[in-house]
C-alpha cells in the first residue's frame, strides 16, 4: 500500500476510475472501466428506487391503538430483495464507462442484465460495491489513524464489542445507566 498523501483539494479525494479485468469462460480477458460515484450520485440512485413498505396492522396495545409493522412478511422481504437488486443494477449502470443501449434507465438495466454473462455481471457488481461502499475493514483502517503509531490498545478499539448482556447485568435498574451502588 502506498504512503498516504495530504489532501489539499476535493479532487485529491474525489471519484476515481478503475479498470476491471473480466476473465471470460472462452479465455479472453476483457477490461471494463468503472467510475466511483459521488455521494450525490448514490443519493439520487437511492431516491429513484421504489422502496417497499411492510404490511401494517393496527393493534390495541396498553389501551392505545398503535401501528404494528410486519417486517418478516414474505411478500415484504421479496419486495425488499427486488428493490436492493434494482439499487445494485442502477449503481452498476451509473459506474460503467461503456455505452449500454436503451432509451430509458429501465431499458439500459435490462440490456445490461440480459446482455452479459452472470460471471461478468457478478464481477462488475462486486467491483461497483468496492468502489462505492465502505467496508468495516476500511473504517477500521481509517480509525487507526486516530491512534499514536496506528496502534490499537484501548479496550473497544477494533476489539470485540462489549457483551450487551454482561453490561446490562452491571447496571442497576432505574439508575439511568449509572452502575449500581458501590457500597
Amino acid at each position: 500500500m502506498q504512503e498516504p498523501v495530504t489532501a489539499v483539494n476535493l479532487s485529491d479525494i474525489g471519484p476515481v476510475t478503475v479498470k476491471v479485468v473480466i476473465p471470460r469462460p472462452d479465455g479472453k480477458r476483457v477490461t471494463v472501466e468503472l467510475k466511483a460515484l459521488s455521494e450525490q450520485d448514490i443519493w439520487d440512485i437511492r431516491q429513484s428506487v421504489k422502496w417497499p413498505e411492510p404490511p401494517m396492522d393496527l393493534q390495541k396495545i396498553d389501551g392505545r391503538v398503535q401501528k404494528v409493522y410486519d417486517y418478516a412478511s414474505k411478500s415484504y422481504q421479496e419486495a425488499l430483495s427486488a428493490a436492493n437488486r434494482e439499487l445494485s443494477a442502477r449503481a452498476l449502470l451509473a459506474c460503467l464507462k461503456l455505452a449500454v443501449p436503451g432509451e430509458t434507465i429501465q431499458d439500459r438495466m435490462a440490456a445490461l442484465q440480459r446482455g452479459i454473462g452472470q460471471y461478468a455481471y457478478s464481477l462488475l457488481l462486486r467491483a461497483s460495491d468496492k468502489l462505492n461502499i465502505v467496508t468495516d475493514a476500511e473504517v477500521s483502517e481509517m480509525l487507526r489513524s486516530f491512534r499514536a503509531n496506528g496502534q490499537v490498545s484501548a479496550p473497544g478499539d477494533a476489539a470485540f464489542p462489549p457483551d450487551a448482556a454482561r453490561v446490562a447485568e452491571t447496571i442497576a435498574p432505574g439508575t439511568d445507566g449509572d452502575a449500581g451502588d458501590p457500597t
